[in-house]
C-alpha cells in the first residue's frame, strides 16, 4: 500500500493531487475514463476522506477531472469545439467530438408567448407558443441547458413527436419547414442556482456561455427562439474567417 507522508510545508491533499495529476498526464488514466473511487484512493494512499475529496475538488476546478452525479469522477475529455461560423445541432456536434449525445425533456407546455420573447418571434401577446425545456448530455455529463419556444400554430401537436433529438431537424423533416436563417448571439452568463444544480455544478467559478437567438423560415418568418446555457469548462467557441478587413 502506497502512503503519503506528512511534510513540513506540503499538505497531504496537495501531494495526492500531484500524484493523480502526474498519472493523468502520463496516460495512466485516459480521457473519459473513471478514476478510482474516493474510498479506493483513501485505502491506496492511506489518507483521510477529507484529503481525497480536497485533492479531487482541486483537480475538478483545474478541469483535469469532471464529476458525473451518481457515476463517479472521470478524466476530462478535451473541450467540445462549437463553431460560430457553422451552425450545427447539439447531437451532431457531440458525435463529431466523440461524445455519446442524449437529452432529457424537463418540461413542455403550450403557453402565451412570454413578453420578453414577443419581439424575437414577432407574435401577438396572446399567440400561443410551445415551450420545451431540456437538459442535454454528452457521455451522461450535463453539457447544455436550453429553453426553446416554437410558434405553436406552425407546428401543431409537436408534443407527440420525439423531442430528445434535434429540434431543427424535427421542424424540417416532420413539418416541412425549411430553415432559411439562423441568428444567434453569444455572451458570458451566470445562470441561476436551479440551472447550476441541474448541470451538477456547485461552484460560481465555472463560467457559462449563453447562446440565444431565432431560426426563421420563408420570408424571414421566425419560427423558433432558444436560450441555451453551455458549461464553460467543457466548451470552446471558435470562428474561422478567410478575409481580414481591418
Amino acid at each position: 500500500m502506497r502512503t503519503i507522508e506528512d511534510g513540513i510545508s506540503i499538505p497531504k491533499y496537495h501531494k495526492l493531487k500531484q500524484i493523480l495529476r502526474r498519472d493523468i498526464i502520463k496516460g495512466k488514466y485516459h480521457p473519459g475514463e473513471l478514476i478510482p473511487s474516493e474510498n479506493e484512493l483513501r485505502k491506496r494512499y492511506n489518507v483521510s476522506s477529507t484529503t481525497v475529496r480536497r485533492a479531487l475538488s482541486d483537480l475538478v476546478h483545474e478541469r483535469l477531472l469532471i464529476r458525473g452525479q451518481g457515476i463517479g469522477t472521470f478524466v476530462n475529455k478535451p473541450p467540445v469545439e462549437r463553431s460560430l461560423w457553422k451552425i450545427m445541432s447539439f447531437t451532431k456536434n457531440m458525435i463529431e467530438m466523440g461524445y455519446k449525445p442524449s437529452a432529457k425533456v424537463l418540461d413542455m407546455r403550450i403557453l402565451p408567448c412570454p413578453e420578453e420573447i414577443l419581439p424575437e418571434l414577432t407574435v401577438r401577446n396572446d399567440e400561443p407558443v410551445f415551450c420545451i425545456t431540456r437538459l442535454c448530455y454528452g457521455d451522461e455529463i450535463p453539457m447544455m441547458y436550453e429553453s426553446v419556444y416554437i410558434r405553436e400554430g406552425l407546428c401543431p401537436d409537436i408534443s407527440s413527436h420525439n423531442l430528445s433529438g434535434s429540434i431543427t431537424n424535427l421542424l424540417m423533416e416532420e413539418y416541412g419547414h425549411k430553415i432559411t436563417r439562423i441568428s444567434q448571439s453569444l455572451q458570458f452568463s451566470s445562470p441561476d442556482k436551479k440551472i447550476r444544480q441541474l448541470m451538477e455544478i456547485d461552484s460560481n467559478s465555472v463560467p457559462f456561455f449563453m447562446v440565444s437567438g431565432t431560426q426563421s423560415i420563408r420570408k424571414g418568418l421566425p419560427i423558433l427562439y432558444e436560450c441555451a446555457y453551455y458549461r464553460g469548462d467543457m466548451y470552446i467557441f471558435n470562428i474561422n474567417i478567410s478575409e481580414y478587413t481591418g
